[in-house]
């Protein structure tokens, strides 16, 4: 999780150097404003998640996190039975 705000470079431009990296774990980002084309914008960008600060508590966060995880954890499995037909087709 990170804020779209940090500094030199905002949240956007951070997440589009880790995916360019290969970094594949879940993030979400953070802002004080619910721009909605922002929110378009960290999504293309390979956001898990996008959360407006106003409307964060502790239970909103939690359940982010959960579904974050979620995903990650299906497309660690999804990733995992395709190279296993793969491997059954060669086979």
């Amino acid at each position: 999780m990170f804020d779209y705000r940090l500094g030199e470079i905002n949240g956007i431009e951070l997440l589009r150097k880790f995916r360019e990296q290969g970094c594949d774990i879940p993030i979400i980002l953070f802002t004080g404003q619910g721009d909605q084309e922002v929110a378009v914008e960290a999504m293309k960008a390979g956001a898990t998640d996008y959360l407006t600060k106003g409307k964060l508590s502790i239970e909103s966060v939690t359940q982010f996190i959960r579904y974050a995880l979620g995903l990650q954890k299906e497309a660690a499995l999804r990733k995992q039975t395709e190279e296993k037909l793969k491997n059954h087709i060669r086979t």
